[in-house]
């Protein structure tokens, strides 16, 4: 149950900080940062806790955030909103205004017993009036006054003494009612401040916590969470590092050697090729291939064109003999007439068989004589492959002067050596993580030391209030309870009570001035302090927290440190880290300012947590690279290197002596060549070409005309008539025949193939012309040293231009690779998240503050409405008292009675009588005395009688007293009129006041007064107590 009010407590501290957040101002970071001329932002002049105090100061009681400097410096899509938030300016006014009309209920209190006149003791009273002979009577309590006015609304009403003893019961209830709700409330309290102490609970353990819980933290484990995490990550980072590092000085050598490799082939291919020995020796090998398949096709020729020829010779003449036979026999089975279909197919038979005479020539087939063949394949042959043996040995030297060149260009642009310094780089971050472990472990110290007084402090801060307001909610506890008691004891709802009290005797006055006065010390000590900090904690959500959690928040800080630790930070630490490496290293090196640092380490960072990809924090900061390869290439040191490579290059070249390996003796090869070939290149082997063709062997057609032969035949036999037997026959044999045919057919098919490959290589004396113009071009580029170093320089730093475009792309996914797996930062956002949740989130600082702080408003103010409720009380009692009081001072008039009239001029003989409180009883309002009060005749007065009347039964009529105009009241009252002597009906007696005494004229003063004005009679000074 405690968790979960704890949990509804802490949701509405979250929707008030939400309330308080009607915008996106930038809000605090309008105080800490500034604008510079050029247009960037940087720390204001004046401290950090300076600007905080304007901020305070700013947003709580001058109406809201006026400094929109570094909100209007952001761009127009994350300027959000109207810049300017009053919100908790707001919530600072409603706070002062609540506590204001809190504090007036104990300063009315105070007020109202403090106004009332002095009091004398009725001796001094006593001898003033003998000393000035004036009479004189005490002053009344301003309370007194307002009973007074009070009871002449509601004394004479029996309606308004219901509603009276409603009200009565009303303020009881709702005594008890803030009673109840202020235990309530300072139960609540305690739990909220507990949950502030709570986070300042010690903490024993020695090791830091491996993980980090919302629900159950102190600021100690959390703080030494989260230094434990970032150690953590630093020592994880170098650590692993180092190790990718080598992997990627690896990896950046052999993308350097595959992308280098290939371009250096290249640039040798484009060499050879301007140097004219790549066509050279592309010529010689296509007349070396050429060769090679002449030489195969012809000696399929000599073996198997007899054989084909017999092959076909023999299918000619078994098809002629056959068609001898079909001819005439068709022509006598057609002759009858056996239907129309029949008569169509004979007539197709008869038109389609001239198929079965075929067409061969077997002269047409030319063979070359073996003699000439074997001249042109065997020294021709040797001849070529001695040639092109020279010209490849011309290429592998040019090879090995490729090898040569890879392995300058590999030395002298060696990105691993350049790139091994960096290496230092990680021995620099742990240098520094043995610092900052060091001032760490410091702080954690620090706060460990200060976490018992800072508890004990902040424990007397919350539970002072907490101890007062318990004892406020006890001492009224008490008194509420007694005036309950005090109630019942005098049965003070029930009108029939004998009991005559003057006022209640729980609580004096002089009581109700001493609480009062604490409880407005107390509580405007109270009120301040809520004043400033309940406003204060909300200021610093809204304002603080919501810039580090909302996602628009998050946006306008990211921008605004980007632009911070570009141009104030991040210089600073570019300067140290070249300052560990070499001057060459520095030159290619691209250290860009992080960036969004707050969206990356609370929230990129997170998601390898809940996915399989490992963020590094270099990429999760907006890293890509670290090394630019034009840098690379314009470095003074790299270009130098280049043009050794280019001045290698051609000194190897030359060294290679290309020129001695052309070969020397080929005229007269090629002459004696050149004779044979003409002769090979006159032959035509088209003839032999036609007359293999497939056409000459129509096996299909054959096939379809033996198929219709045979369906001729079973025509014939379904009418019923006989067969020819010779048409059966002739059906046979060609069935025999097409298997020879379709053999033979594949055999002339290959054959024809042979003759089509020697036709196409016929030309060998082309092959021989080019390849000696090749020759000869190669003999003169290589006759003098600068044809052959003409072509080197553009082919070289085409090489080199290209080769860093290549470099640099394949050099990016590497550099990609390594960034993104080194500082894996789940550890920071695991940091981050714990502070967070520390400070700004539902279960943090700010929330548990603010909760502790309303509770305690809400807890202030029933206490005051229940401190003035309690007198309220007091009041309300007191004055029923006097209510019952006044009733009871009623007389009951008697029939027989002679003096219960006043009379003007009373005799001397009577006996003064001044009516008192402790001669007057309580009228009983029983049914029976009302019935007998009805029946008595009305007289004319029924008010208290006044103290200057005087009772007049038993007097002596003779006796002569002074006017009753010479009778005066106390404090300068004016002077009573002949006629009010006898009855004033607009007279109204001032009541008792709390003392329980009668302000009345003392009988002793009386008298005197009759002895002054009548020497002669003497009367006894009587003595008369008040009551």
């Amino acid at each position: 149950m405690l968790l979960s009010l704890e949990a509804r407590l802490l949701s509405t501290a979250i929707v008030i900080f939400n309330w308080a957040t009607s915008t996106f101002n930038c809000g605090i970071f309008n105080y800490i940062f500034t604008v510079t001329a050029n247009n960037t932002i940087k720390v204001t002049q004046s401290s950090i806790s300076n600007a905080i105090l304007e901020a305070v100061n700013q947003n709580l009681f001058q109406g809201g955030s006026r400094r929109l400097e570094v909100y209007n410096w952001l761009p127009v899509e994350l300027q959000t909103g109207s810049g300017v938030s009053r919100n908790v300016a707001i919530l600072t006014g409603v706070t002062i205004i609540v506590s204001l009309l809190f504090l007036i209920l104990p300063l009315s209190v105070i007020t109202v017993t403090c106004c009332c006149h002095c009091r004398f003791r009725a001796k001094e009273n006593a001898n003033i009036n003998r000393s000035h002979g004036k009479d004189t009577y005490q002053g009344a309590y301003f309370l007194e006054k307002i009973h007074a006015q009070a009871l002449e609304a509601i004394k004479n009403s029996d309606k308004s003494t219901d509603c009276f003893n409603l009200c009565h019961i009303i303020v009881f209830v709702v005594t008890f009612l803030l009673l109840v709700a202020l235990t309530a409330s300072v139960g609540v309290l305690f739990i909220a401040g507990f949950m502030v102490t709570d986070m300042l609970t010690e903490d024993t353990a020695q090791t830091p916590p491996t993980s980090f819980s919302s629900d159950n933290f102190t600021i100690l484990t959390g703080v030494k969470f989260i230094f434990s995490q970032f150690l953590d990550f630093l020592n994880t980072g170098i650590s692993d590092g180092i190790i990718s590092t080598e992997i990627l000085l690896k990896d950046i050598n052999s993308t350097f050697m595959n992308v280098l490799e290939p371009k250096v082939s290249s640039a040798v291919d484009e060499l050879l090729v301007t140097y004219g020995v790549k066509p050279l020796m592309h010529a010689g090998e296509t007349l070396q291939g050429d060769l090679k398949v002449l030489e195969t096709n012809m000696d399929y020729i000599r073996l198997h064109n007899q054989q084909v020829s017999q092959d076909i010779s023999q299918l000619v003449g078994k098809f002629s003999t056959i068609y001898n036979l079909v001819g005439p026999e068709l022509d006598k089975v057609c002759n009858r007439s056996m239907g129309p279909e029949i008569e169509i197919l004979c007539d197709s038979l008869k038109r389609r068989a001239p198929i079965l005479i075929l067409q061969f020539n077997a002269s047409a087939i030319k063979v070359d004589p073996p003699a000439v063949l074997n001249f042109i394949f065997n020294e021709l042959g040797v001849d070529l492959t001695e040639i092109l043996k020279q010209f490849s040995e011309f290429t592998v030297k040019i090879e090995e002067v490729e090898n040569d060149v890879l392995a300058k260009l590999s030395s002298f642009l060696d990105l691993n050596s350049m790139l091994a310094p960096l290496m230092r780089v990680w021995d620099t971050l742990g240098n520094a993580t043995v610092s900052i472990s060091g001032n760490l472990t410091k702080i954690t110290e620090s706060i460990s030391a200060n976490t018992s007084s800072s508890r004990a402090l902040v424990s007397v801060l919350i539970y002072a209030p907490l101890t007062l307001i318990l004892a406020h909610l006890v001492a009224n506890s008490v008194v509420a309870t007694l005036y309950a008691l005090e109630a019942k004891k005098t049965e003070v709802f029930y009108r029939s009570s004998t009991d005559s009290y003057d006022s209640s005797r729980v609580c004096s006055n002089s009581g109700n001035l001493v609480h009062a006065t604490i409880i407005l010390v107390f509580f405007t000590i109270l009120c301040i302090l809520i004043i400033l900090l309940l406003p204060a904690v909300t200021m610093f959500a809204s304002d603080g927290c919501v810039y580090l959690v909302e996602q628009k928040g998050v946006a306008q800080t990211d921008c605004i440190l980007n632009s911070y630790i570009e141009n104030e930070i991040w210089p600073t630490i570019v300067a140290e880290i070249e300052g560990a490496l070499e001057p060459s290293v520095r030159d290619f090196l691209v250290l860009s300012s992080p960036r969004n640092i707050v969206n990356a380490s609370t929230v990129i960072c997170g998601e390898s947590i809940h996915t399989t990809n490992f963020n590094g924090l270099l990429r999760a900061v907006g890293w890509n690279t670290f090394i630019s390869i034009p840098k690379v290439f314009a470095s003074a040191d790299v270009q130098k290197k280049i043009q050794e490579g280019e001045l290698t290059l051609k000194q190897e070249i030359l060294n290679q002596n290309l020129g001695s390996l052309i070969p020397s003796d080929l005229d007269e090869i090629i002459k004696t060549t050149q004779n044979l070939t003409h002769y090979f290149d006159a032959m035509n082997y088209q003839p032999s070409i036609d007359e293999l063709s497939p056409s000459k062997l129509p096996s299909k057609e054959l096939a379809n005309y033996a198929s219709d032969l045979e369906t001729l035949i079973s025509k014939i036999q379904n009418l019923g008539l006989q067969a020819s037997d010779i048409l059966q026959r002739c059906v046979i044999l060609i069935r025999d025949d097409m298997v020879a045919l379709e053999q033979v057919g594949r055999n002339a098919s290959k054959l024809r193939e042979a003759f089509m490959e020697v036709q196409a290589r016929r030309n060998l004396t082309t092959g021989i012309n080019s390849l000696v113009a090749g020759i000869e071009e190669v003999r003169k580029t290589f006759s003098n040293d600068s044809t052959i170093l003409a072509p080197i320089t553009p082919i070289y730093w085409n090489l080199v231009d290209s080769f860093k475009v290549d470099l640099e792309s394949g050099l990016d996914p590497v550099i990609q690779s390594f960034l993104h797996s080194i500082l894996p930062c789940s550890k920071v956002y695991a940091a981050a998240d714990a502070l967070l949740q520390l400070v700004c989130k539902q279960n943090g600082v700010l929330s548990r503050a603010f909760v502790w702080l309303y509770i305690l408003a809400i807890t202030a103010s029933i206490a005051v409405v229940l401190f003035f409720s309690t007198f309220l009380l007091g009041f309300i009692q007191t004055h029923h008292f006097r209510r019952l009081k006044c009733a009871s001072q009623i007389f009951l008039p008697s029939k027989t009675s002679s003096c219960d009239r006043y009379i003007p001029y009373p005799s001397s003989s009577c006996r003064n009588q001044v009516l008192g409180s402790h001669s007057l009883k309580k009228q009983v309002h029983s049914s029976n005395e009302l019935k007998r009060q009805q029946e008595l005749p009305n007289y004319r007065l029924t008010a208290p009688i006044p103290a200057a009347y005087v009772d007049r039964r038993d007097c002596n009529p003779l006796r002569a007293f002074p006017p009753a105009d010479e009778i005066m009241a106390q404090d300068g009252a004016s002077e009573m009129s002949a006629n009010s002597f006898y009855e004033d009906p607009t007279y109204h007696p001032v009541p008792a006041p709390r003392s329980g005494r009668q302000n009345r004229m003392a009988e002793t003063e009386l008298h005197l007064e009759a002895l002054n004005s009548h020497p002669e009679e003497k009367l006894p000074t009587q003595k008369h107590n008040e009551d």
